[in-house]
């Protein structure tokens, strides 16, 4: 990156890292196994909106962004190579910062939260990720989202100073929150 680092991902297969940055790019690099080093691969310009967060699904084929123009982008590798230049879809839902996302490792869910408190489900049907599910129990602006791997538990930090544990429903589109 020419500027802060603010999210770093690694592909379940490790084959690809993915590093987001406050000047709106998102730097790619490649596993080398000639070389036993990663190395840049390309370059995704999103703008200039810094990217706070992102989500590669496991062979690294999907990866999913969230920046801070209030966009979550999903794109995808057709390649094979780690060029992410195929927008899949652009997810316009947040109405503030896109400050944390993850993926299931199956690329069925996308997890966000957001500095307008929410927390968001989407679901992948028909094609394209669809919200399932929206929660505003955060006082104030979310900050990082994680998901076990089995999809069935997500964890929310936020700037209210709280971690809450969700339960997701099997075919994630309902969850709880145990508190």
């Amino acid at each position: 990156c020419s500027s802060v680092v603010l999210s770093v991902a690694i592909s379940g297969d490790t084959n690809l890292i993915a590093s987001g940055c406050m000047n709106g790019n998102v730097y790619i690099y490649k596993w080398n196994t000639s070389s036993s080093n990663y190395e840049k691969q390309t370059t995704v310009a999103q703008g200039t909106s810094p990217v706070y967060c992102i989500g590669l699904i496991n062979n690294g084929t999907i990866m999913v962004t969230g920046s801070g123009d209030r966009i979550l982008r999903v794109y995808k590798d057709s390649s094979g190579n780690g060029n992410f230049n195929t927008i899949l879809q652009n997810i316009t839902d947040a109405t503030d910062d896109v400050t944390g996302c993850t993926v299931s490792t199956d690329g069925v869910l996308i997890i966000t939260g957001s500095k307008d408190r929410a927390l968001r489900i989407y679901y992948f049907s028909g094609g394209s990720y669809v919200l399932a599910q929206t929660s505003y129990d955060a006082s104030k602006p979310l900050w990082s989202v994680a998901l076990r791997l089995d999809a069935q538990v997500i964890v929310t930090g936020s700037a209210d100073s709280i971690v809450r544990v969700y339960l997701v429903c099997s075919n994630g589109s309902c969850f709880t929150c145990p508190n």
